[in-house]
């Protein structure tokens, strides 16, 4: 599966036994939250890394955090995060039914 890669707007480098060039963000943490009245929010923390030559990921340490509000209702004008709410629906669902506690996933 390829995934999309998150390139930083600003890079640094090492260098240890190779230069490694820091250039992208991995999702360390991320968080959603619902509450009872339909709004989602979103905190996600980036943590800057980059690839070695034999493809191992070394991090240098920086940080950054983004929060993001009202995510259902700008899901109703971006498809890709309709599409991943409505994918993490369907996840939830389906381990809910194997868990016993949901009978079925309506669309």
């Amino acid at each position: 599966m390829s995934l999309p890669v998150i390139v930083a707007s600003q890079t640094s480098t090492n260098e240890p036994e190779e230069i490694v060039t820091f250039n992208k963000w991995w999702i360390e943490n991320l968080h959603v939250n619902g509450d009872q009245n339909g709004n989602i929010k979103g905190f996600v923390v980036l943590a800057k890394f980059g690839t070695k030559s034999d493809g191992t990921m070394v991090f240098n340490g920086e940080k950054t955090n983004l929060s993001m509000d009202n995510m259902l209702a700008e899901a109703q004008t971006n498809e890709t995060l309709a599409n991943i709410i409505g994918g993490i629906i369907q996840y939830v669902g389906s381990k809910a039914i194997e868990n016993g506690t949901a009978s079925e996933i309506i669309n």
